[in-house]
C-alpha cells in the first residue's frame, strides 16, 4: 500500500527535508528515508544579499545620525549619500525577492516530484508560525516563518495542486522533538 502522506521538516541549512512517515506503535513517525533539498547555491546568494542589505541599512542609519547634527552644507552631502545607499538597498531587496521566488518554486517542484514518485496524496508541512522555541521569543519565531519558507509553502501548494496532491499545515510543536534514526529526544 502506498504511503498516504509526505512530510516536510524545515531545517536551518535548507528550506526543507521531505520524508515519508510510517505507522508505528506510538503513531506516525519517520525513519527518514527521504532526501534533502539542494538549493543549487541560491541560499548562499540570499545570505550574501541579506548581509549586503544589512550593511547598507547600517551605513544609512549612521549617516542619518550624523546628518541630524551636521551643518547645512555637510547635511546636504550626507543626505545625497543616504539617497544612494537607499537606492542600492532597494536594488538588493528586488534581487532577494527574485531569488526567493526562484528558490520557492524550485523547492516546490522537487518536493511535488518526490511526493508523486512515492505515490503520496498529501504533503504535510510544519507551520512555523506555531513554533515555540523557548527562550528565543516571538520575534525569532517570526523570522523563521517569514523567510523564503513561507513563499516555498505557497509555491508548494500551487505546484502540488497541479498534480492532485494536497498540502496541509501541521503545528511545529513536537514534530522534530525526536531523532528520526534512534527515536531519542533531541538535545537541540
Amino acid at each position: 500500500r502506498p504511503p498516504a502522506a509526505a512530510g516536510v521538516d524545515w531545517s536551518p541549512p535548507t528550506p526543507g527535508a521531505p520524508a515519508i512517515p510510517g505507522d508505528g506503535p506510538d503513531g506516525l513517525s519517520s525513519d527518514y528515508r527521504g532526501w534533502t533539498y539542494d538549493d543549487r547555491g541560491l541560499g548562499i546568494k540570499l545570505a550574501r544579499l541579506q548581509a549586503e542589505g544589512q550593511l547598507l541599512h547600517a551605513k544609512a542609519a549612521r549617516l542619518t545620525q550624523l546628518a541630524a547634527t551636521a551643518p547645512p552644507v555637510v547635511r546636504a552631502q550626507l543626505e545625497a549619500k543616504i539617497a544612494v545607499l537607499d537606492t542600492h538597498r532597494t536594488a538588493v531587496g528586488i534581487k532577494r525577492g527574485k531569488i526567493n521566488r526562484e528558490l520557492a518554486f524550485d523547492f516546490a517542484r522537487q518536493v511535488t516530484d518526490y511526493a508523486t514518485d512515492t505515490h503520496a496524496q498529501v504533503i504535510a508541512v510544519e507551520d512555523l508560525t506555531t513554533l515555540e522555541t523557548r527562550g528565543h521569543g516571538r520575534i525569532n519565531n517570526n523570522r523563521a516563518a517569514q523567510s523564503a519558507r513561507r513563499q516555498a509553502v505557497t509555491a508548494l501548494a500551487h505546484t502540488a495542486a497541479g498534480v492532485g496532491v494536497t498540502v496541509v499545515s501541521v503545528p511545529a510543536r513536537g514534530s522534530s522533538a525526536q531523532c528520526p534514526g534512534c527515536d531519542a529526544p533531541l538535545a537541540r
